[in-house]
């Protein structure tokens, strides 16, 4: 199977999910979208994206998390 990948912006939101993925023995990745950068000029890796990113980010101090989700899907 691919690698899933987790885009989020609430570490909180994602243990449980993370902790079953690891009981599963699946292949994933975390993308915390409050942080870092993605080169939108590449290919997009081969995986399953599973989204969960809020519209209410922002009231957790994530104020551009929406807008780079934004971008990363457009680019997936």
């Amino acid at each position: 199977m691919s690698k899933i990948y987790v885009l989020h912006e609430n570490d909180e939101w994602t243990g449980h999910l993370t902790k079953r993925l690891d009981e599963l023995d699946l292949r994933y990745e975390l993308w915390h979208l409050d942080e870092g950068t993605l080169d939108l000029t590449s290919e997009p890796p081969e995986g399953v994206f599973y989204n969960r990113i809020s519209a209410s980010s922002h009231t957790r101090d994530h104020r551009y998390a929406p807008e780079f989700t934004e971008a990363v899907l457009a680019w997936l």
